[in-house]
């Protein structure tokens, strides 16, 4: 990523990217890149659509980024607005995550374990049945078994999988 002004991402010998590295790591294809890129990789949430919101499978929601793409799973991009449907896929990436008071929290979970690592800290989360991976900057006072608030900016956000429908 840091060598070259254009990647292709493969799969099987199969082409499924070839944009610039910032590209590649702010607006993944497909699921299959959202995944690989990436340290830690791209936090991948089933979620359900509908009226304007997201439905997280831990019961909280959100408003949909009205002015992002979003990658169908062909790797399709449709053009912003539109209006999303059905059950679809939220990827998040670990550094657009952060710790918010427990009243501006989209996500409330307990922490299964801790990377301090100087300049930054990356932590592993459950949220209900699911993992969440958060890296923050610097030493963050944050250990095993802590419970804690998790709040995001759904502008960074990437959608897999919803069926869009352009607004009229």
């Amino acid at each position: 990523m840091t060598l070259a002004d254009r990647i292709a991402v493969l799969n099987a010998g199969r082409v499924e990217q070839v944009v610039t590295p910032r590209e590649v790591y702010h607006r993944p294809a497909n699921l299959f890149v959202a995944g690989f890129i990436g340290s830690p990789t791209m936090n991948l949430i089933p979620v359900t659509a509908g009226q304007g919101r997201l439905a997280l499978p831990w019961g909280d929601h959100v408003a949909e980024p009205a002015a992002e793409p979003v990658a169908t799973p062909v790797a399709t991009p449709v053009a912003a607005p539109v209006a999303l449907s059905g059950p679809g896929t939220l990827g998040l990436r670990p550094d657009r995550l952060s710790l918010v008071p427990s009243d501006q929290a989209q996500a409330t979970g307990q922490v299964t374990r801790a990377e301090h690592l100087g300049d930054e800290t990356i932590l592993h989360i459950r949220v209900g049945d699911r993992p969440l991976t958060v890296k923050l900057g610097g030493d963050v006072a944050v250990h095993l078994g802590d419970t804690v608030h998790i709040g995001f900016d759904p502008t960074g956000a990437r959608l897999f999988g919803l069926d869009a429908k352009p607004l009229r």
